[in-house]
């Protein structure tokens, strides 16, 4: 799946979306519109700083179209989607949905809002989906927030069930490679070596952990991390915490991650989110 930002070119496309008899359906403004009112709502839309538009393309074919519309006086954006008719019913839309948030909230971080029309149950299943609960009802309107805030639990010994689940669905593994027994788990959590060891929580769902230890690492488990998750970690973790002092070569003045090198994923996503990496480690065979 790719998403982009839209162009000109795609105004044809656009317009078939636009004035298909079910999308208008669900529109606010159901009336079907000319060509010439349509190019120049999408030559405004291009120009507009507080709009952004994003196609979605499967083997370069246009599915769907996603629509944020900024106001920074109370730093929101509502967002609405339209599939391409010829894709409806092919379960691109979430999958759509959830990486194009992603990819909106990089580059503007804001509440998301998403208003519907009591009718479109389909829309608000796919919201809900993704994340997004009912505010309010209203003239037969739904308006929904999006609610992707972690929650953040300190451990202690009532999540060692939780904690030895996460170990055993863990893709990536630095410290073992063996899955160790559970009441030797349990030891561990009881004896925990970390300055700070948390459970991290995503819509009420256990998604992963993280620990701090006293030589400034952090040490991330999450199976399926994202941008959104990770940048919201290391908000927490900035918002909350201080590095150590720096102990000649032993601590530096500052945190620093430990990736898996198998974990090409979460490297990718700190790469992206703009820190550097500053070493590679091997482990020496015997």
């Amino acid at each position: 799946m790719r998403i982009r930002n839209i162009k000109k070119e795609d105004s044809e496309d656009l317009f078939r979306w636009r004035n298909d008899l079910t999308s208008r359906k669900m529109f606010f403004n159901e009336e079907e519109i000319s060509y010439n009112n349509h190019l120049e709502w999408l030559k405004e839309s291009i120009a507009n700083p507080d709009r952004d538009l994003y196609i979605g393309e499967l083997n370069n074919n246009k599915f769907g179209v996603c629509r944020f519309d900024y106001n920074k006086l109370v730093n929101t954006s509502k967002i609405s989607i339209n599939i391409n008719p010829c894709f409806r019913r092919k379960g691109l839309g979430k999958e759509f949905l959830k990486n194009v948030i992603i990819k909106y909230l990089k580059k503007r971080r804001c509440i998301l809002l998403a208003e519907i029309k009591e009718k479109n149950i389909i829309s608000k299943k796919l919201f809900s989906s993704v994340g997004f609960e009912i505010l309010s009802k209203k003239n037969q309107l739904i308006l929904m927030e999006y609610n992707d805030k972690l929650e953040f639990k300190k451990v202690d010994m009532s999540d060692c069930s939780i904690l030895y689940k996460l170990l055993k669905e863990r893709k990536h593994n630095i410290s073992h490679i063996d899955l160790p027994k559970y009441e030797n788990h349990k030891n561990f959590v009881k004896n925990n070596p970390y300055r700070e060891w948390y459970i991290i929580y995503l819509l009420g769902r256990v998604c992963g952990t993280f620990y701090i230890q006293n030589d400034n690492s952090i040490g991330i488990n999450i199976n399926e991390p994202n941008e959104s998750i990770i940048y919201e970690l290391f908000e927490f973790i900035s918002n909350n915490f201080s590095p150590k002092k720096e102990v000649s070569s032993k601590i530096p003045n500052y945190f620093y991650v430990n990736v898996a090198n198998t974990n090409k994923k979460l490297i990718d996503i700190i790469n992206n989110l703009g820190h550097n990496q500053i070493q590679v480690t091997f482990k020496l065979s015997r």
